[in-house]
């Protein structure tokens, strides 16, 4: 199983809490902006200086409700917002692309491999400067997409345990979802050749049909994918469907396992050649 085909199954197969719809700014936003007219119309017979420094305080005004009902925070970096915003959409379109192509299958396409790479090395930059970017610093959409860069940063051990320790802190201040890094856990435990806890990292079997990696104390499952807000496991494969295989499945595998030693999840077994007696 290569790399990128266990990536695609978990960008099909995402186990998000259904999130409530957010309220609707509209009545907000016209309030906002009669309030501005009527306050230009009353000061038109001031001073200039009086009048452009209200105008200034109407467009901050206007700037700061567009902020609220695109989802940004107060003190938060907006460019930071879209751009980790954009990142995870480039990620999302070509991979569709390569699904659509039958790429996504057959090995790590350098085409996604080369979108992975340039996202975890901004995101480690952001990092370096903001610390995680929670919701609270970049807003629900960008702290989502942060967790999904983080999550394809596949050939980049050592920063996704790192993302990993952030996630954990967080989650336990309540900062992100308690799915996130029970995911990213799951990830790291399946390319270091452990068992997973949650279930959440997807293989096909002979036929296609997706089925978990294998699970540490499977019958305790479902109550951790529970403490997790994640749905019961039988639910997601009842929802999952089959996933191409590879034309030449040996060879498949075999790069995999090259892979996984190339960029330092694993190490090469030594061989235990005995010499003459």
């Amino acid at each position: 199983m290569s790399p990128n085909s266990r990536r695609g199954v978990q960008t099909r197969y995402m186990e998000r809490p259904r999130h409530q719809a957010g309220l609707d700014r509209r009545p907000l936003l016209a309030f906002t902006y009669r309030y501005c007219n009527f306050a230009s119309k009353e000061a038109s017979g001031r001073a200039s200086v009086q009048l452009v420094a209200l105008e200034q305080h109407q467009l901050k005004a206007v700037h700061l409700l567009k902020g609220r009902t695109l989802g940004y925070h107060f003190g938060m970096d907006c460019r930071i917002t879209d751009e980790l915003i954009a990142m995870a959409e480039h990620d999302r379109k070509v991979s569709d692309e390569l699904a659509a192509l039958g790429a996504l299958y057959e090995g790590y396409d350098p085409r996604m491999a080369a979108v992975h790479e340039k996202n975890a090395l901004r995101l480690r930059a952001i990092m370096a400067q903001i610390g995680w970017p929670t919701e609270r610093l970049v807003g629900k959409r960008a702290a989502d997409a942060a967790w999904l860069i983080a999550q394809h940063a596949i050939a980049h051990p050592e920063f996704q345990r790192s993302c990993l320790k952030l996630l954990a802190a967080a989650a336990h201040e309540h900062l992100v979802p308690a799915w996130q890094p029970a995911m990213l856990e799951d990830r790291i435990r399946v390319f270091e050749g452990r068992p997973q806890l949650y279930g959440t990292q997807l293989e096909p079997d002979a036929h296609g049909n997706m089925r978990p990696h294998t699970i540490e104390d499977p019958d305790g499952v479902d109550e951790r994918r529970r403490a997790v807000s994640l749905e019961p496991l039988a639910e997601i494969l009842a929802r999952a469907k089959p996933q191409p295989l590879p034309a030449d499945r040996e060879r498949f595998e075999h790069d995999y396992q090259e892979w996984l030693i190339a960029v330092g999840w694993r190490t090469r077994p030594q061989s235990s050649s005995k010499g003459p007696a």
